[in-house]
């Protein structure tokens, strides 16, 4: 996580809420925004986005909670 974020939002379930995701089961390579607007996780999964660094090689990949790795890159610089 990142060094401003110490909890939780209160109502969001931090255990196995990907289990519900509408990309489970997907190519990460297939998941687009449009894939997490109607997702009952999209919260959680927006959250984890950005409080958690999934960078490879300095970018961020692929979609996560309606967000491109390129948008996430500017919220983490």
């Amino acid at each position: 996580m990142t060094d401003c974020v110490t909890t939780l939002p209160k109502g969001l379930n931090a255990d196995s809420w990907w289990k519900q995701a509408n990309c489970k089961g997907l190519p990460a390579t297939k998941v687009i925004p449009e894939t997490c607007v109607s997702c009952n996780v999209h919260r959680e999964c927006i959250w984890f986005a950005i409080t958690e660094d999934d960078r490879i090689d300095d970018h961020g990949m692929f979609i996560r909670g309606g967000l491109t790795g390129a948008v996430r890159d500017t919220i983490w610089h």
